[in-house]
């Protein structure tokens, strides 16, 4: 699922990213996602400070920087949508998404609204929409998406 998003996220950009840009943000990626996996000790090593004051859901805070946050229950699906029922159920996890009451759930999180609206009723585009950050400063959405999955 991540690479239709770097798929889509990439095939969508307004400019492509340099060799440079991109090698530098996989680093950056790579190092925060072996935070994510050593305990704290060894994850300053990758990330530092390891502590944030952001805890919570965020949704106040996600919002004032242009982000919106939806559920996209059926991407969750990993039977039916993905056809890894099976493969689920071998490994004894619940392949069904919340909305057919089983454990998962998946989130999106776009900078900006993909569900906003112009006046006239046509949808806005991501690429033409802009947000005031807490700053006062006008800024324009940079179109990321990012799915994830929670299973509770």
């Amino acid at each position: 699922m991540l690479a239709l998003v770097l798929l889509y996220t990439c095939t969508n950009a307004q400019q492509l990213p340099t060799h440079d840009e991109w090698w530098y943000s996989v680093c950056r990626g790579s190092r925060l996602n072996q935070a994510m996996v050593w305990s704290p000790p060894y994850a300053n090593d990758f990330l530092d400070p390891i502590d944030s004051p952001w805890d919570g859901v965020m949704h106040q805070e996600l919002a004032q920087w242009g982000y919106t946050e939806s559920e996209r229950s059926q991407l969750c699906d990993y039977g039916t949508f993905w056809g890894l029922g099976r493969a689920f159920g071998s490994l004894g996890i619940d392949p069904r998404s919340n909305f057919n009451h089983g454990p998962n759930r998946c989130f999106r999180v776009s900078h900006g609204d993909t569900t906003r609206k112009r006046p006239d009723g046509r949808p806005w585009p991501l690429s033409e929409q802009t947000y005031i950050s807490p700053d006062g400063r006008s800024n324009r959405a940079s179109l990321p998406l990012f799915s994830f999955p929670s299973s509770y």
